[in-house]
């Protein structure tokens, strides 16, 4: 996906991190996901969801990220445990 990731206004864009340079932010609803943790790999049309933890709509609020041995960890809104992404869907 180019451009805007929320076609309808701002993409609200938190928490850039580079790990091993894939790009991992959280941005805002785009029309099909709410608030998930995103990714780029500097290509174009390489934005796109990390995946969709909480299916439709619902918000991640991916936040508190870190990296550590080339893999992003970070909590979401509703539990207390600790998630991580190495830049692979599974």
């Amino acid at each position: 996906m180019a451009g805007n990731i929320n076609e309808d206004g701002g993409s609200n864009l938190f928490n850039l991190t580079n790990v091993n340079g894939i790009l991992f932010f959280s941005a805002v609803d785009d029309g099909e996901y709410g608030r998930e943790l995103w990714i780029n790999d500097n290509t174009p049309g390489g934005t796109e969801t990390a995946k969709d933890i909480y299916e439709g709509k619902g918000d991640l609020n991916p936040g508190f990220f870190i990296t550590a041995n080339g893999e992003l960890f970070f909590t979401v809104s509703d539990s207390v445990e600790l998630w991580k992404n190495d830049g692979a869907e599974e």
